[in-house]
């Protein structure tokens, strides 16, 4: 379902400015959740201590506790920008399969926090990063170098990740578990799916080589992943809430919708999740087109299962969606 930007935007502009106040507070929630997470102990020894087996009853605790701040802070994020969407997103917009929705993110969640917490035991930060600066004299210096390795990550990330979502599109075997999250009709945060064998992927491809490339402490790489999380439930949103001028910066959902547009002359186009500037130095960027989010949805995914979902089985879901991008 189409949304219209100016119309709301004319009549309910308090509405829209609280709407981007609740989603700051959705950020601030996640970016805490995760920061705690990696001050209880994710970023500390536990995981080696684990590993090594010599991890004590409060220490396993202490891990517990992290796993549980990484689950429920996206859990917490959707639910708050998904009630964002049902107030000020179209009017009389209803879906019918929220609880298998819920049930399908719920199970997803879960298995991405234990991928994360599994790689987090494998200590795969290096002692000497290839691009990370060595240590910084006084405070100040070491806030801002702090500051320029989350941003340098960011770059990175996102860089590995366009390439990465290309590939989603154009290898069959990648496009079969990426098209559960193209699947779901009128996209929105709750049917932000991710399947757990594209996050494994995710992990291996991008969240590694960007750990060894920028060589980020635990804390820095949970604040990233924090970001990345939000950063990608904002994309999804379905109301207006656009960035303005700032779109040209940083991606946001009208640039997003595109990409999950029905229309194929849309097709591989603004895989960038963050950083549109990749979209824009190697050919795949396609401005978003008048005042309304696109319709979006793949026709192999009317009615899934929750079985569809685990199993990413639907026919003809196996077809990568390709096609030449025309002049935007």
């Amino acid at each position: 379902m189409a949304t219209s930007i100016k119309s709301i935007s004319r009549s309910r502009p308090r509405r829209i400015a609280t709407t981007l106040a609740i989603v700051l507070a959705a950020s601030l929630v996640g970016l805490a959740a995760n920061l705690a997470a990696a001050s209880i102990g994710i970023a500390g020894d536990a995981p080696a201590r684990l590993a090594a087996g010599t991890l004590d009853t409060a220490g396993l605790g202490r891990l517990a506790l992290a796993g549980a701040a990484l689950l429920v802070q996206p859990l917490i994020v959707v639910a708050l920008l998904l009630a964002i969407e049902t107030w000020a997103g179209p009017c009389g917009r209803s879906r019918k399969d929220r609880h298998l929705a819920w049930l399908v993110q719920c199970l997803f969640i879960t298995a991405a926090t234990l991928l994360t917490l599994a790689f987090g035991m494998l200590g795969i930060i290096p002692d000497r990063p290839w691009l990370g600066a060595g240590e910084a004299a006084g405070p100040l210096m070491a806030t801002l170098q702090t500051l320029a390795v989350f941003l340098l990550a960011i770059a990175v990330a996102d860089f590995l990740r366009y390439w990465v979502h290309r590939a989603q599109h154009a290898i069959p075997l990648l496009w079969r578990f990426h098209a559960v999250h193209h699947g779901p009709a009128d996209l929105d945060v709750l049917h932000n799916f991710i399947h757990p064998v594209e996050k494994l992927v995710n992990l291996m491809l991008i969240t590694v080589p960007t750990a060894f490339l920028v060589g980020a402490d635990g804390g820095t790489l949970f604040l990233l992943a924090g970001f990345f999380a939000i950063q990608g439930q904002l994309l999804h949103m379905n109301v207006p809430t656009g960035y303005g001028r700032f779109a040209a910066i940083i991606a946001d959902n009208r640039f997003h919708f595109v990409h999950h547009s029905r229309d194929p002359a849309d097709f591989n186009a603004n895989y960038a999740g963050v950083l549109p500037v990749y979209d824009r130095l190697f050919g795949t960027y396609r401005a978003p087109r008048g005042e309304t989010l696109p319709p979006t949805g793949l026709a192999e995914w009317e009615r899934p299962s929750l079985a569809d979902y685990l199993l990413a089985r639907q026919s003809g879901a196996s077809r990568p969606r390709r096609s030449g991008i025309r002049e935007a």
